[in-house]
């Protein structure tokens, strides 16, 4: 029986030297021995801290004298609490050392009641402490650059709720950050635009493509002007759970689009009329020309060519002039459908595309119109200004094959033959009245 437990104990103290030379954490072990305490017991890790032999020797003549003065007080407490204590120290273990951050727990070894000696574990933390403070560091950097950040930078999960808003996003959509936080995104999208979000949205959701730059609209109050965003998307991840997320940036580009709309109606509109010029008439004209051919449809195009519009110029001068083809060009516009097209082709000439019509809606058009313009009251300085007007009607559709021009020029031919029929039916009352 006695060779047993002898082998057992054998075979514990085998295992003990196995887990103390194994350990990454610096184990000791010391016993009182009158005021002071030795050291009975170092593993490998511990003689490594040190750099040099410990077994044997008292913890006074290893440790500086401050260090020695706290880690007494630690082991008092627990020879008299014999409770186990942790407590963290900033130290160094000798004079080449770098300052050290370690976990120490200190544990009391009992027998039948009484004290045998301390263990003592400390376990490193110098490197998890530096990158814990440069994790912090880079927070702090990322809050910094987030918070001032001059372009909308906003994160979004799978609900499409914004979870991180910063400033600048919110004063780019000109919504509060707590309004952004509870709303989805898409609720701040213009209608028309919403669908092309959400589909872009779950596109880059699903790892298939991120965007740079795409152009929205946002709602906005009937009486503002449209706020346009340019948004760019990119997918990431939480880095423990993983779970996805959008990163969104933002930038106001409200300006630069007024600034293309007012480039566009310089190159598309006619600045006094602000109806459509004659080159974007034209390629109009052949589009809607192809369309009639594709799809076996008729319309027209009406020539319209005013009457005494020179005399206006020459006795009530330009700015008068100006007023009449302003206020023409408003009674086209109320005339025609939201499918037709009219356009100032140069001087005191206009010109319109009817969709959808026969020869003779087209010609009733004419005569409506013609009458519009014939009994259009006009003030200038005064005065009442009068002008007529000459239209030609051109029909196009219905498998004819013809060319843009072709038509425009018998449409002109048209209202040239209306005018100088006008003129003869005029000379021919005038000559009855005398």
């Amino acid at each position: 029986m006695e060779v047993h437990k002898q082998a057992f104990d054998l075979d514990m103290q085998a295992a003990l030297d196995a887990i103390l030379s194994h350990t990454y954490d610096a184990v000791f072990v010391v016993e009182q021995k009158g005021e002071g305490w030795f050291i009975s017991i170092a593993n490998h890790q511990m003689v490594k801290l040190f750099k040099q032999p410990l077994e044997g020797r008292f913890m006074s003549r290893i440790l500086l004298p401050y260090q020695y003065d706290k880690l007494k007080e630690k082991f008092q407490t627990v020879a008299e609490t014999q409770q186990l204590i942790n407590f963290q120290v900033d130290t160094h273990f000798h004079a080449e050392d770098q300052e050290r951050f370690m976990d120490v727990r200190l544990i009391p070894l009992m027998k039948e009641g009484h004290l045998q000696g301390i263990m003592g574990v400390l376990h490193e933390k110098t490197e998890t402490r530096r990158q814990g403070a440069e994790n912090k560091n880079l927070k702090e950097r990322f809050s910094s650059v987030f918070e001032y950040a001059p372009n909308g930078v906003c994160f979004i999960d799978k609900e499409h709720k914004s979870f991180m808003v910063n400033p600048a996003f919110a004063k780019v959509t000109g919504r509060p950050i707590h309004f952004l936080r509870s709303h989805a995104l898409e609720d701040i999208i213009h209608e028309e635009d919403r669908p092309v979000f959400l589909k872009a949205m779950d596109k880059v959701f699903s790892g298939h493509r991120s965007y740079d730059g795409m152009d929205l609209r946002l709602l906005s109050d009937e009486m503002e002007e449209d706020k346009w965003i340019s948004l760019s998307m990119s997918l990431s991840q939480e880095h423990i759970t993983a779970k996805p997320y959008l990163i969104l940036q933002a930038v106001d580009i409200s300006h630069r689009k007024k600034e293309e709309q007012r480039l566009i109606k310089l190159a598309t509109k006619d600045h006094l009329t602000g109806l459509y010029n004659r080159m974007v008439f034209e390629d109009a004209l052949k589009r809607y020309i192809k369309q009639a051919q594709r799809y076996n449809q008729s319309g027209a195009i009406l020539y319209i060519d005013l009457d005494d519009f020179k005399i206006v110029n020459d006795t009530l001068g330009h700015e008068a002039g100006d007023e009449v083809l302003k206020e023409v060009s408003r009674l086209i516009e109320l005339s025609i459908r939201d499918s037709d097209m009219a356009a100032r082709l140069g001087g005191d000439e206009f010109a319109i595309i009817l969709q959808y019509v026969s020869e003779q809606e087209a010609q009733h058009k004419a005569m409506q119109l013609r009458d519009l313009i014939k009994n259009m009251s006009l003030e200038y300085n005064g005065s009442q200004v009068k002008v007529g007007a000459s239209i030609g009607v051109e029909p196009f559709g219905l498998g004819e094959n013809l060319e843009a021009n072709i038509l425009l020029k018998r449409a002109d031919k048209a209202m040239y033959d209306k005018k100088a029929l006008q003129k003869e039916e005029r000379n021919q009352l005038l000559g009855s009245l005398n």
